[in-house]
Formats: structure tokens, C-alpha cells, sequence
């Protein structure tokens, strides 16, 4: 049981209720996608590694979850970068991006399966295979095939698929899929790699995972929405439930007898599924999905400060540095910079063109990643690296 300090409040939103149930789920999953900052943000939901843990450890630990299956973890990719911190060595006078501190705290949350994202590479596919080799659960991707690795071998050295066993011996198989166009994105891949059409590839596998004892077939994605809707589309129920990752909002659709799920971003939401096998003998699932805002509300746990901590200290004397002020509120929250001017856009442009002596500038929105409003008064070393995409 946890202490009082990690009870979290009880305020769930319901996103899909299948109807009422006599008895616990046959399984109990969790869902997270594209986490970078560890750190809380100013606004609502706050977000933060350690209040995300003290909600991990809530639905593994608390008394309303006895004798209940184990909890189930999946992330649907981008860890590894951008974020202040992977641009950073413990040498914080170095800037050495590496992505290492990420590892434990995907591992502590007790992740069992990821699926691969266009930014967990973005340090190279030998750095990624070097963070990667210390987790304790496999990345996935079956769509993107490295030939210089063998035949059929999917880049990093990932798995296509894998089948899991649940605490009560239900036997869950899992396939990774990304899209053609993250690759496009990453600035050193390997040549001559293979981009497989993701429905095409679940059409081949799942039917293997089936074949191998599946009793619910999941994949765990890395695409834009419309992506994994038309994966839903063009795949008829094949598979039960798609956990989606790349877009940072939460959204959920049903389509064709397949949940398409994605579960917010930053360690700002989660989503947790409790499953159930229908009892006609179809071999269907019911679904009842319940999303999770981090917010302050939710104390934070105390261990994962004290690692966030030991994770961050070395930087944190050269990024509180003071570099200038702002008079304004600069609004640099993803809503805004994705889909209207934004002031703080404004203002990086503005510096570029004074750098360059040119007549205009202009920035692609996704360069702003802070995801949050920096309130008026000195702007930090911090609040810039924080907003540079890495």
C-alpha cells in the first residue's frame, strides 16, 4: 500500500464506458505516449514525472485493485529527445545530447513494451540501440526494416511484435507500426531502409500472433491520428485496440470493431483500460477507457523527485542563468504555437532575422516546445533550451 503523501484523488474521466460489469477486468492496461520534460509545467495539467508515478502506483497499489490482474504498461514512443535534459551531459557546461536519463524512469514506471518514435532516434540509431539495450522491456516496430541488419530486420535492431503474459495467463501479442513520414524527420538514418505499408504489415502479423496464442492483439503505434484511423479502417477488427503516439493531445474513436486510442503527452495525461472478454465466444474485447489529467491535485511521489533530482542536478546551476526579460507573457503552450500566432514565435523570428540582416523570418511551429506560458520577468537559459527542438 502507498503512503497517504502518493493517494491520488479519485477524479476520472470517462472516455468509453462498454456498460456495466459484475466482477473485475480481465485485464487492466495502462497507456502513455510522447514524454519529454520531466519537470512540471506552469500550467494545467501540470504534468511532471513524479505526480505521473504517484498515478502509476495508484493503479498498481491501491486496495481497490487487490486481487485484480497486474497492470499492464504501454507507451506508444518518443522519450529519448527533445527535451532540456536529453541536450545536456552531467557536464552541464557541455551540450552532448544523449538521451540516458530517460531510462530509468521508463523503467521505473514499470513499462512493459514501447513502441519505436521518430525522436527516440534522433541521436542515431547506435545511441538508441545503446539506450535501448538498458531497458527492461523490448521497443517495437515491424514496418521499418533495416537491410544491413539481415533480412527482414527491423531498424535499432527493434522487434516486429510480442506476445506477453498477463499475471492471470491471458497471452497478449503485441505489434509496433510507425508511418512513412517521421522518417523524413530524423537527420542520420541508415540507407537504403525498407517502409513497409502498416496495414499491410498487420495483415501479415497479427494473424501470426493469433497463430502463436494471442488472446487480444494490441499495436502500439507511432503515427498521426488520421494514420492509425485508416490502420482501424483498412483492418476490419483485426485488431482489438491501436495505442497511438506522435500527436500530443488525447483523443479516442471507435472504428470498424477497433479502438484508436492516444493519450496526451509530457507526462500530462495517461489513459487506463480495464478489458473484458465478451461471453458470446467471438473472441472479442469490451473496453472501458478512463483518462487521467495530471494535475497539482495529484501530490507527487517522493522517490521519483529525489531520482528526477539526482537525474537534473548537474544542470541546474548553468540553465538557471538569466539570458533576458520579458515584460509580456510569452505563450508558448502547443495549442497555441500549432494553430495561431504566438507571440513567443514572434519574438524568436524577430531574433533571427536581427541575426541574419534579413527582411523576414520564418520558423516551422514545431521548433517551440516548451508547452506552457513563461510568465513575465527573467528569461532563462532553461526556458530557452526548453523550447529549442533538440
Amino acid at each position: 500500500m502507498p503512503d497517504k503523501k502518493t493517494e491520488v484523488p479519485p477524479n476520472e474521466s470517462v472516455t468509453f464506458s462498454s456498460g456495466d460489469h459484475d466482477g473485475p477486468p480481465d485485464l487492466r492496461i495502462l497507456h502513455y505516449n510522447d514524454v519529454y520534460h520531466v519537470d512540471q509545467s506552469s500550467s494545467e495539467p501540470v504534468g511532471g514525472a513524479a505526480r505521473f508515478m504517484s498515478l502509476i502506483k495508484h493503479y498498481e497499489e491501491n486496495e481497490k485493485f487487490e486481487a485484480q490482474p497486474e497492470l499492464v504498461t504501454l507507451f506508444s514512443g518518443d522519450a529519448f529527445n527533445p527535451s532540456l535534459e536529453s541536450s545536456v551531459t552531467k557536464d552541464a557546461d557541455v551540450w552532448n545530447p544523449t538521451g540516458d536519463h530517460m531510462v530509468p524512469l521508463l523503467n521505473n514506471i514499470g513499462t512493459h513494451a514501447a513502441a519505436l518514435g521518430n525522436h527516440d532516434l534522433d541521436f542515431g540509431v547506435t545511441q538508441f540501440k545503446h539506450l535501448s539495450s538498458k531497458c527492461k522491456f523490448p521497443w517495437l516496430i515491424a514496418n521499418v526494416l533495416d537491410p544491413a541488419l539481415g533480412d527482414s530486420v527491423p531498424i535499432g535492431n527493434c522487434k516486429k511484435t510480442h506476445i506477453m503474459t498477463s499475471s492471470n495467463g491471458i497471452k497478449i501479442g503485441l505489434i509496433g507500426l510507425g508511418e512513412r513520414e517521421w522518417l523524413a524527420t530524423i537527420n542520420s538514418l541508415p540507407p537504403n531502409l525498407i517502409y513497409k505499408s502498416a496495414t499491410q504489415t498487420a495483415k501479415e502479423l497479427v494473424p501470426q500472433l493469433r497463430a502463436e496464442g494471442a488472446d487480444i492483439v494490441i499495436a502500439i503505434t507511432h503515427m498521426r491520428e488520421p494514420n492509425d484511423n485508416k490502420l482501424a479502417e483498412q483492418t476490419d477488427g483485426l485488431i482489438d485496440i491501436i495505442l497511438g503516439g506522435h500527436d500530443h493531445y488525447y483523443s479516442h474513436s471507435f472504428i470498424k470493431g477497433t479502438h484508436v486510442l492516444r493519450s496526451g503527452t509530457d507526462f500530462k495525461q495517461m489513459s487506463y483500460i480495464e478489458a473484458r472478454r465478451r461471453s458470446d465466444d467471438s473472441g472479442r474485447w469490451d473496453f472501458d477507457i478512463v483518462r487521467r489529467d495530471v494535475t497539482s491535485a495529484i501530490p507527487e511521489h517522493q522517490p521519483t523527485v529525489e531520482l528526477v533530482e539526482k537525474l537534473t542536478a548537474s544542470l541546474k546551476a548553468t540553465l538557471q542563468k538569466p539570458v533576458g526579460y520579458t515584460a509580456a507573457p510569452l505563450d508558448a503552450r502547443f495549442r497555441t504555437v500549432r494553430l495561431k500566432e504566438s507571440n513567443i514565435a514572434n519574438w524568436v523570428c524577430d531574433i533571427m532575422r536581427h541575426y541574419y540582416s534579413g527582411d523576414c523570418s520564418i520558423m516551422a511551429s514545431g521548433t517551440v516546445r516548451g508547452d506552457q506560458v513563461y510568465p513575465p520577468g527573467p528569461i532563462l537559459l532553461k526556458d530557452i533550451v526548453s523550447n529549442s527542438r533538440a
